[in-house]
């Protein structure tokens, strides 16, 4: 049982940043009225454990964004893989404008973790709920370029009966870089990192999203 705890204290370390991860948020890269599309890959390091992953997301006018990402999670120590699957909704309380210098960004995500029984974790029963707040502000490059920078905070409630695991509250910190180019097509890279008591987890996520403009 010790064992499997503390594997579970890794998996709800790690699914902080799924929840946290801007790269869920493309309605920053849009202007109010937009809608658009994301898909992006992720790599994450954290004290024990790594992960691969992928997400998919739509955004309804810059305002409202629905996401899924899905991952392939190892933990080091205990030689377990894991899966997760986590979709997430992202309402955009605020807008950068002229007159509003940040965009803030609120979201819910409901994680799901699965193992292989065979590996001897039966976590078909290991959910997750996960709350966010985000500030980001939008800095124009040559060439329609952006820099962004981030930071925010989550708080996630593990949802697993029957545990010693407590909630976590973490702090996220890092930024988006969006490549020159078109305004339908870009490419972005996102390094950012989670801290909280117990660990650190550092994350690069790379992805392409594509616009258009909202029927009228």
């Amino acid at each position: 049982m010790n064992r499997i705890i503390s594997v579970l204290s890794l998996l709800i370390i790690f699914i902080l940043l799924v929840s946290a991860a801007s790269t869920n948020a493309q309605g920053l890269f849009l202007d109010r009225g937009r809608n658009g599309i994301r898909i992006s890959g992720t790599f994450s390091h954290g004290q024990g454990l790594y992960v691969i992953g992928g997400s998919f997301g739509i955004s309804l006018a810059a305002l409202i964004d629905l996401n899924l990402a899905i991952s392939r999670l190892k933990v080091i120590d205990f030689d377990a893989k894991f899966l997760t699957v986590a979709p997430q909704l992202t309402v955009y309380a605020l807008k950068q404008t002229k007159l509003i210098p940040i965009s803030m960004a609120a979201s819910i995500s409901y994680e799901i973790i699965s193992a292989n029984r065979s590996e001897g974790y039966n976590t078909s029963d290991i959910k997750s709920l996960n709350y966010g707040i985000a500030l980001y502000r939008s800095f124009h490059l040559s060439e329609g370029g952006q820099f962004i920078p981030e930071v925010g905070i989550v708080y996630t409630d593990p949802m697993v009966k029957n545990s010693d695991l407590e909630n976590i509250t973490s702090f996220l910190i890092g930024f988006i870089y969006v490549a020159p180019g078109r305004t339908e097509k870009r490419i972005f890279v996102n390094p950012s990192i989670l801290i909280n008591k117990d660990n650190r987890v550092v994350n690069i996520a790379l992805g392409m999203y594509l616009s258009k403009s909202s029927p009228r």
